[in-house]
């Protein structure tokens, strides 16, 4: 019995060594591996939202007539920024033209008509409101920012140039610079650190 005991062999020091220098070649090969298909992953969802949430505005400005934000009275985008979710405020920024721009809660347009009512609709504007036309579970994009609609327009707000959604990406911050005209946004430059979608 005291034989059978003696011959029984575990791991020697060298092959513990051994196994554990190939356990952390394939941690060093496996992990980078991981964390860019998990950040990869983040940028397609990412995209695949902005999709979604521009079909959506799309098409609500097919049946309203106008983009989310029309001033019914006044005749113009009194608000060119919106944001998914009720009190999301935008994620930090580089440009400092983001400083200070009004925004307002993209669903209340595209989830229920009350963004109309308080863009001053008439009642027959509001009557062909035939949403909603975004059903989603959360209002963040992977990283924990809301998605960011712009809508650029001419220096008196009337005429829109272009449509884009917006995520601030994997750094949190909308690297993306817009310019000004008094109150107006009039031009937006798109960063690659942005995910984003264009309206056509």
């Amino acid at each position: 019995m005291f034989g059978l005991l003696r011959n029984r062999k575990g791991f020697t020091l060298i092959e513990l060594v051994i196994i554990l220098g190939v356990l952390a070649v394939l941690a060093a090969i496996l992990v980078p591996l991981v964390t860019r298909y998990i950040s990869e992953s983040r940028v397609t969802a990412a995209k695949a939202d902005c999709k979604s949430i521009a079909t959506a505005v799309t098409d609500y400005s097919k049946d309203i007539g106008k983009l989310p934000g029309w001033d019914w009275d006044d005749h113009n985008y009194v608000t060119q920024v919106f944001l998914t979710g009720e009190g999301a405020s935008l994620p930090d920024y580089d440009d400092d033209d983001w400083e200070g721009l009004s925004t307002k809660d993209l669903y209340k347009y595209l989830q229920t008509s009350s963004g109309l009512s308080e863009d001053n609709a008439p009642s027959r504007i509001l009557s062909k409101w035939n949403g909603p036309y975004l059903r989603v579970s959360d209002s963040y994009d992977p990283w924990g920012n809301p998605y960011i609609l712009v809508v650029v327009t001419d220096s008196n707000g009337k005429k829109v140039s272009r449509v884009v959604v917006l995520s601030a990406g994997s750094d949190s911050t909308i690297d993306s610079e817009i310019s000004l005209s008094g109150d107006f946004i009039t031009s937006i430059s798109i960063s690659r650190n942005d995910v984003a979608f264009e309206i056509k």
